[in-house]
């Protein structure tokens, strides 16, 4: 097999011990290849998209609506 080198940063690797919660957290992946191409990911817990969703949630006109600074997810 050909395994080329590649450079993977991971946000969470950079964290300080015990400053974040690891059931209620996201983090970003990066992977850069030789040929320059880059892949990103974000990775949530559940109980982060929970928090996020009970964040987000904000009254609009009557109907309770996630709100993502100018996007808005029903």
């Amino acid at each position: 097999m050909n395994y080329s080198k590649r450079y993977i940063w991971i946000e969470a690797e950079e964290w300080l011990v015990d400053s974040w919660d690891c059931y209620d957290v996201n983090s970003d992946v990066i992977v850069i290849f030789p040929d320059r191409s880059k892949w990103v990911a974000s990775l949530f817990t559940y109980k982060n998209i929970e928090t996020l969703r009970q964040r987000t949630l904000k009254p609009v006109n009557g109907w309770m609506v996630h709100v993502f600074g100018p996007v808005i997810w029903c």
